[in-house]
Parts: structure tokens; sequence; C-alpha cells
């Protein structure tokens, strides 16, 4: 084990540590664009629907409110890009209310698809369900598989949140 073998496995492992990196960095380029390919195009495809047939004032409003709600969603997702990117903070840090955040990304959905509002049921318990992530991550994940389960599944979508049991 000379000084030069030593600098050969120090090097090796410095190259090692950033092609994690780099991979980390192009997963995280991943899930950001697919995060926000969806809602860019719920927004295309609601602007072509408005514009196929002639609508009275009340439509387009009810129209500019549902784009309202995805707009605030995609300018939340690009928010949380940027915290992301000034803070050196490891994702998974902080928690949340599984319960508020589950609340919040069932009315969101409904406000932005009325039409299938009652496709979608919640059930959580009064008390909160504290869980080791943050909101924005937690109502990340939770946003995905409501809008899974929507596209891919049958309604109606039921999202439950309940405490595992302790034994």
């Amino acid at each position: 084990d000379d000084e030069v073998t030593r600098l050969g496995h120090t090097l090796n492992d410095m190259l090692a540590a950033l092609d994690r990196a780099l991979e980390r960095e192009r997963q995280f380029i991943n899930e950001a664009s697919h995060e926000l390919r969806t809602p860019i195009t719920l927004l295309t495809s609601r602007i072509q629907l408005a514009r196929r047939r002639q609508r009275t004032e009340a439509e387009h409003e009810r129209i500019l409110a549902e784009l309202q709600v995805d707009l605030d969603r995609l300018a939340g997702l690009a928010d949380q890009l940027l915290d992301l990117g000034r803070t050196t903070a490891r994702p998974g840090t902080g928690s949340s209310n599984l319960a508020a955040v589950a609340a919040r990304v069932v009315e969101q959905r409904r406000l932005a698809d009325p039409t299938r509002a009652a496709d979608l049921s919640l059930t959580v318990p009064s008390d909160p369900v504290t869980v080791p992530v943050s909101d924005s991550e937690a109502e990340r994940l939770l946003t995905n598989l409501v809008d899974n389960a929507t596209l891919h599944g049958a309604a109606p979508v039921e999202v439950t949140v309940d405490r595992p049991d302790a034994g």
C-alpha cells in the first residue's frame, strides 16, 4: 500500500461519488420533468376543450376557475423546485399531517375537475396523522397517487388515511 496506490483508491472513490451525484441529479431532473408535465398537459387539454364551442360568460368563468387550480399547482411545483435549489436539506426531512394534506389534495382535485368530484371520496381520522415527510413531499406523493388512480383506475376513487397498527 504505497502512496500512489492510496492516491489511486482515493481518486476512484471520488469518481464513484461524482457518478452517484450525477445519477441522483439525472433522477431528480426526470422526476421534476414528470411533475411539471402533468399540470401543463391538463392546462393544454382544458384550453383545447374550452375552444371547441361557444360558451356563456358563466361557463368561461367556471373554466377559468378550473385553470387557476392547475396554474396554482404548477406555480407550487416551481416554488418547490426553487426551494430545493436554495437549500441543502435532504428530501425526507420535516413532518406533516397526512390527513390535512390528503384533504387539501382531494379538494384541489375536485376543484380541478368538478364533473368528476363525486367520484372522489376521502376518509381521514379526526386526529392528525403525523408522517416523517414535509408537506410539499406528502402533497406531491398524494397528488401523483390520486391523479394516477383517476386516470388509470375506475371510479369511484377512495382516498383513505389511517394509522398503521402499532403491533
